[in-house]
């Protein structure tokens, strides 16, 4: 949860809770921290796109009003 963006909304943490958790059961306790973090960094991105998707419609939105 720390990788999240500071301007995340409390609402944009479940799914990437979610997101991560489900990676992390695919994962055994002895696999390397090389394989895991950058696969978990992908969750936490996976988790995030509804919430960027819906940033950047808004930014776009108020680019067209301006």
């Amino acid at each position: 949860m720390e990788s999240l963006p500071d301007d995340a909304p409390e609402d944009a943490r479940l799914p990437v809770y979610e997101s991560v958790r489900q990676t992390l059961a695919s994962f055994n306790p002895r696999d390397p921290v090389e394989v895991v973090e950058p696969l978990i960094l992908a969750a936490v991105g996976r988790g995030l796109r509804p919430w960027r998707r819906s940033k950047e419609i808004e930014k776009a939105t108020q680019e067209v009003r301006h």
